[in-house]
């Protein structure tokens, strides 16, 4: 194993010589940073021509979650874009139409579909990838959760890629809202709790990451756990007067009765999960993928970008995930 920067240097080498041959095809956007309820996020105004380039790859691709050819199969695969093996049943590479540099997926070798339960190994790559770049994980469960392709495909941004809001203690929107959580919830150890800004379903869990070393198997446990309590399975949620969850020692589910509509979003720190219940929000139209909790919304266009100024992203978020459950 090399060294903590092997993996992140060879990332940026292959990026610049994919852009260079045209294989890599970053997205022109403009930034803009707005402010709701104190919290930082970060919108990207795609301009029209990128989003019709984009769309039209993608009809290509994915039609009706059923697309003809599989782009991440070994015949359909550009060895350009490809960085190299993750473990033995993974491969990574450059996401071809990126808006944040070095944005990179995590793809299985043998399909899997995106829609089932991620593996123990699933995980174990993903967190392993997470701590060596370092970087944000993420995962769409499929449409319903902004997912693009049937292919079973985590994906990873370099946290010096992501968006800086006058903070150097902060990766991201969300590292800032679980700390926020943290400061003021009386969180016992082995439990998850809620963030008090996200009024819909979801889930967030610290992770022990001295005992992960030890046994990456705990991932695929606090996932599985996780999952239930945000509807996913029928164990029972019980609540503290903080707002914390309290995470019930059960059975690794792995089977479930419907596809799972939800976003998996990883750092070395923490895991969190969050309920879908559409790929756009009703009002501003604006689809939103795990990038939109981490702090990151890509918008076409200033239709979209006015609309999401007047009603702000929190309200775009809720207007994609399924409402908390309240107790009787």
């Amino acid at each position: 194993v090399g060294n903590r920067n092997d993996l992140r240097e060879r990332t940026r080498l292959k990026s610049l010589t994919a852009e260079s041959c045209g294989s890599l095809q970053p997205l022109c956007t403009n930034h803009f940073t707005i402010v709701d309820q104190g919290i930082p996020f970060s919108l990207f105004e795609l301009s029209e021509k990128n989003f019709e380039r984009k769309e039209g790859e993608k009809g290509k691709k994915f039609e009706l979650y059923e697309p003809p050819t599989d782009p991440f199969s070994s015949l359909n695969e550009d060895p350009k874009l490809i960085i190299g093996d993750a473990g033995n049943s993974h491969k990574h590479l450059l996401n071809k139409f990126n808006v944040l540099k070095d944005h990179t997926l995590l793809i299985t070798k043998k399909f899997q579909p995106q829609e089932g339960p991620l593996t123990a190994e699933d995980l174990k790559v993903l967190y392993q990838n997470v701590v060596e770049l370092p970087a944000v994980g993420f995962y769409n469960s499929g449409p319903i959760s902004g997912a693009s392709q049937r292919h079973r495909h985590m994906q990873l941004v370099p946290c010096d890629a992501l968006p800086a809001h006058n903070s150097h203690h902060f990766s991201s929107t969300l590292d800032k809202l679980v700390s926020m959580a943290l400061s003021v919830c009386d969180v016992n150890p082995g439990s998850t709790f809620i963030i008090p800004q996200f009024n819909f379903r979801h889930s967030v869990r610290v992770l022990p990451q001295e005992e992960i070393q030890k046994d990456e198997s705990l991932l695929k446990h606090y996932y599985d756990s996780m999952l239930n309590e945000i509807g996913f399975s029928f164990l029972s949620q019980r609540r503290n007067t903080c707002g914390t969850i309290s995470v019930p020692h059960a059975e690794n589910t792995t089977t479930y009765q419907k596809p799972l509509a939800y976003n998996l979003i990883l750092t070395k720190s923490y895991m969190f999960v969050v309920a879908r219940s559409r790929p756009k929000d009703p009002y501003t139209g604006i689809g939103v993928n795990a990038m939109g909790f981490i702090g990151c919304t890509l918008v076409k266009g200033k239709d979209e970008l006015e609309k999401l100024r007047e009603v702000g992203p929190l309200k775009v978020l809720q207007g994609v995930c399924s409402p908390i459950h309240r107790s009787v």
